[in-house]
């Protein structure tokens, strides 16, 4: 059970603008898993959070409209999520490099 606690008082002030990157769970550690099923995680709407909590929440695909949110966002005078959708397997390829070369270096260490 998820428990949703609202910001104390004292931080009202803030307005950050938060941008999460949801590519449906664990997307780093994809390429490496011997299993994908761990990897998953519950379909979460995590802008829904921001409106709960007294915000301003988006959810995007596309980059027009992380533009519109980021626009709306810098007009707001609260704080704002803006959850970017992406595919489980987007990772650049310097990500993915850099996951293969830090699994490989645990690998070693593990054997020796």
């Amino acid at each position: 059970m998820v428990q949703i606690h609202s910001p104390p008082p004292s931080l009202n002030w803030l307005k950050p603008i938060v941008v999460l990157l949801n590519n449906g769970g664990w997307g780093i550690f994809r390429p490496i898993a011997k299993r994908q099923d761990p990897l998953a995680l519950p379909s979460l709407r995590y802008a829904d959070l921001a409106r709960l909590w007294g915000g301003r929440g988006f959810r995007v695909a596309t980059v027009a409209q992380l533009r519109r949110a980021l626009d709306e966002t810098a007009k707001s005078s609260s704080f704002a999520i803006i959850e970017v959708m992406t595919g489980a397997g987007d990772l650049s390829p310097i990500t993915l490099k850099y996951i293969r070369a830090s699994a490989k270096k645990a690998q070693i260490k593990a054997q020796a």
